[in-house]
């Protein structure tokens, strides 16, 4: 009678236990490769950046004119002038230079550091959509397709965020 006891506890255990392993566990994949660059605000973060480096090259293409022009003249003078004179204005030539690739480096740190702010502020924007998104459709995990190796192609999600993200992620203005 123990015997059976034991067993039939053991029994009871074995069930109640195998059905607390085996609570479902969904798994999806997202391609966050896509989101970043197909989504509306993504083309929309490409295009303002697009046009301010646009903006920026017209802007360093008069300089880089301005100081050819300014090395032809001094290379010009160059027998007319003493050669001091003609050191001090190639020193000069040299400085405006400097000061040129100076402030060309910085322009274009800072259209970088807008372009990372920008893709920062989308993905904090994206963390609560996916995080809504696994509440309603019952999803454990959400991955990275680039951190998988393989995956059925109905476990990904791409498609649906780029939907939801379309639809409640507008744009986000570049400061």
């Amino acid at each position: 009678m123990f015997k059976i006891k034991i067993v039939f506890i053991f029994l009871l255990s074995f069930l109640f236990l195998s059905n607390i392993v085996f609570a479902e566990i969904v798994i999806k994949y997202i391609d966050m490769e896509i989101i970043l660059t197909q989504s509306k605000v993504a083309i929309s973060i490409k295009s303002q950046l697009d046009k301010i480096h646009k903006s920026n090259i017209i802007k360093f293409e008069k300089n880089e004119k301005q100081l050819t022009a300014k090395e032809k003249d001094i290379v010009s003078k160059k027998n007319v002038l003493s050669k001091e004179d003609f050191e001090k204005q190639i020193k000069k030539l040299r400085e405006e230079a400097n000061i040129y690739i100076a402030n060309r480096n910085k322009i274009n740190n800072e259209l970088q550091n807008k372009q990372i702010k920008a893709n920062q502020k989308m993905l904090s924007l994206l963390n609560p959509i996916l995080a809504k998104y696994s509440d309603e459709n019952s999803i454990s995990i959400i991955l990275k397709k680039n951190n998988m190796v393989i995956g059925k192609t109905e476990l990904d999600v791409t498609e649906e965020i780029l939907k939801i993200v379309n639809r409640d992620i507008k744009t986000i203005k570049l400061n």
